[in-house]
């Protein structure tokens, strides 16, 4: 079956790998509203096209490395979310961003990609593709990779949109 969760509150997981989520077969979705928090990892599922929405105004995510199996996830238009903290989203994820994403921690995208048509306000450090429409503001520092290597940020962040760069480093 295909199911949805939203959740705005705290849900905890218990054990010896405390998965807070664990969504079985079929396409789930996994909807975030600000306040909400997973004390734990949680799983989008063997679904092929399991989504992460990221809803709401005023969002703040930490410990977000937590997310597994999750082959989509969103910022949804009109949405402001703050991701705080380390963070890895998994292999192959997509990260859209039709909103506003300020990163004040640490994102890696290993393989994946960040199609950015929102505001993406940049002020810790980021490492992974970008493919931006829409206006990036970097006071950090973006690293963008191609193929595992790095340097190599005219080739990879790929603009149409606007990119505002407070730094030199690595854009």
């Amino acid at each position: 079956t295909n199911d949805t969760l939203i959740n705005s509150g705290t849900i905890s997981g218990t054990g010896a790998y405390a998965v807070a989520v664990r969504f079985g077969s079929g396409n789930n979705t996994l909807v975030v509203e600000p306040g909400a928090e997973f004390d734990g990892v949680v799983a989008g599922g063997a679904g092929a096209n399991n989504s992460l929405v990221f809803a709401g105004t005023g969002g703040t995510l930490t410990g977000h490395s937590n997310f597994y199996s999750f082959q989509n996830a969103t910022i949804a238009n009109g949405a402001s979310w703050t991701f705080a903290g380390t963070g890895t989203f998994s292999y192959g994820v997509t990260l859209s961003n039709a909103g506003l994403l300020t990163n004040t921690g640490t994102l890696f995208f290993p393989a994946s990609a960040f199609a950015n048509s929102g505001t993406f306000q940049n002020n810790g450090a980021f490492t992974g593709n970008i493919n931006d429409t829409g206006l990036v503001n970097n006071s950090g520092s973006i690293i963008a990779t191609l193929a595992g290597e790095t340097g190599h940020a005219n080739a990879i962040v790929d603009r149409s949109g606007t990119l505002t760069s407070l730094t030199n480093t690595g854009v």
